[in-house]
């Protein structure tokens, strides 16, 4: 089990845990389990704003059966 934390201005934001598939030089997998519970702070405020002011940001569809991925920084394709 690995907690992966989303880090934003030097701030845990969220977190949740994770099962490692594969930690190799190349790459990572976790896996998010269905019933996994997400953890937010208790205090503090949310470094960019109250959650909900920005607009929905439309990503493709994702959920237990799906993967969504993205190339590495500078990786044309």
């Amino acid at each position: 089990m690995v907690v992966r934390r989303e880090v934003l201005r030097g701030q845990v934001w969220f977190d949740c845990p994770t099962i490692c598939v594969e930690d190799s030089a190349d790459l990572l997998a976790l896996h998010l389990p269905p019933d996994a519970e997400f953890g937010f702070p208790d205090h503090g405020a949310f470094p960019c704003g109250r959650h909900g002011s920005a607009p929905a940001i439309v990503r493709p569809p994702c959920g237990p059966d799906r993967l969504a991925a993205a190339p590495p920084a500078g990786d044309a394709g």
